[in-house]
């Protein structure tokens, strides 16, 4: 039980991180969009108060343009990238 009966109090970030704790994980791995880049970081220094280790990723390591991976696409951007997200995740 992860609240310990203080069900509707903690937020889902609250419970996550008394999830980890209660699963007595050190280090634990965050995939995230590269829209969400402030908020990565800012996990990545709450979980580090908690002294908790929190490796991140973005979804668009390996920095393949989107027209590369698809040629009748005409976006120029980087697209994400999973399959190297999940590699780089188990590192």
């Amino acid at each position: 039980m992860v609240d310990n009966g203080k069900a509707g109090t903690l937020s889902r970030l609250q419970e996550t991180i008394a999830f980890i704790k209660s699963m007595d994980y050190k280090k634990v791995g965050l995939a995230y969009c590269y829209g969400m880049e402030k908020e990565a970081k800012f996990l990545k220094k709450l979980f580090k108060a908690e002294e908790i280790r929190l490796r991140t990723v973005s979804c668009t390591v390996g920095g393949i343009n989107q027209n590369e991976i698809n040629t009748s696409s005409c976006i120029e951007k980087v697209s994400c990238n999973t399959i190297l997200s999940i590699i780089f995740r188990d590192t």
